[in-house]
């Protein structure tokens, strides 16, 4: 999906990571990427991307990709400044993703600090992999 948003850019493109998981902001920061570190709810952040959709930014990565049956409480988000393409898609999959994550089907298990430690490090590990990928484009 990376490579798909990314062909026909003009060269000029920039980067913006949306995230509420702490070690992404830390990790992410020195990759030449905008970062905008949220202190809120995976919910709020992805729907904190979707409102930058508005300002001309697109999705350069999935944002379900590794959480189609996790209920994360991290989200990092990729956008880039791609102003070519039409943004429906983008709203629809970050506002599914959003819905996801207050699904009534979240087991309450699932909100130990164990676990979202675990959850904290499956994000740091889906976004590192998603910058190195992109700086190959960018």
């Amino acid at each position: 999906m990376i490579k798909q948003y990314l062909n026909g850019s003009n060269g000029n493109m920039s980067v913006r990571v949306v995230t509420n998981n702490a070690k992404v902001s830390d990790a992410i920061n020195g990759l030449g990427f905008e970062v905008v570190f949220c202190q809120k709810s995976a919910e709020a952040t992805l729907l904190q991307a979707r409102d930058m959709l508005f300002d001309g930014w697109r999705l350069c990565a999935d944002p379900l990709a590794g959480y189609k049956i996790r209920f994360n409480p991290y989200h990092t988000v990729f956008l880039c400044n791609d102003e070519q393409r039409d943004i429906s898609y983008d709203v629809l999959r970050l506002e599914r993703a959003a819905s996801h994550m207050c699904s009534p089907r979240r087991p309450a298990w699932e909100n130990t600090a164990e676990i979202r430690a675990d959850y904290c490090e499956l994000d740091l590990s889906i976004a590192k992999t998603t910058a190195q990928r992109l700086k190959l484009y960018y």
